[in-house]
């Protein structure tokens, strides 16, 4: 349904959207999966990280979904070689992979989430 990292800040959605879950709808089941990182294996560090779902028999006016886009991080994808100073990276959605994404009436966007680890030193994205 969605993620967050450390430095994200907290995930609401519109009041007047909702994600449909069992019943008539195709999810039935939810996962939630935490990710931690220690890399200099600190002892002591308290996660205090949290997370609220609330649920109504009423469903919203609109509907909510994610779409991802970004690169792969492999050797054909985004691959940065250590060492260096700068370098840049960027990624397209090309119309022929939204074609069959995204209704005809089109989306209303309400959020992103951009996500580097912490290799990177400046991030953004454009909508064209």
């Amino acid at each position: 349904i969605f993620v967050w990292a450390v430095g994200g800040n907290d995930v609401y959605l519109p009041e007047v959207a909702g994600m449909a879950l069992s019943g008539d709808s195709d999810i039935h089941y939810m996962l939630l999966e935490m990710h931690y990182d220690n890399p200099l294996e600190q002892e002591g560090i308290i996660d205090n990280s949290g997370f609220r779902m609330y649920y109504t028999p009423t469903l919203r006016e609109m509907e909510v979904g994610v779409l991802t886009i970004g690169l792969d991080t492999n050797q054909w994808g985004q691959w940065i070689p250590p060492g260096l100073s700068h370098a840049h990276t960027a990624a397209f959605l090309p119309s022929e992979c939204s074609e069959n994404g995204i209704p005809e009436e089109g989306i209303k966007v309400f959020g992103s989430f951009l996500h580097q680890h912490t290799i990177g030193k400046a991030l953004n994205m454009r909508h064209i």
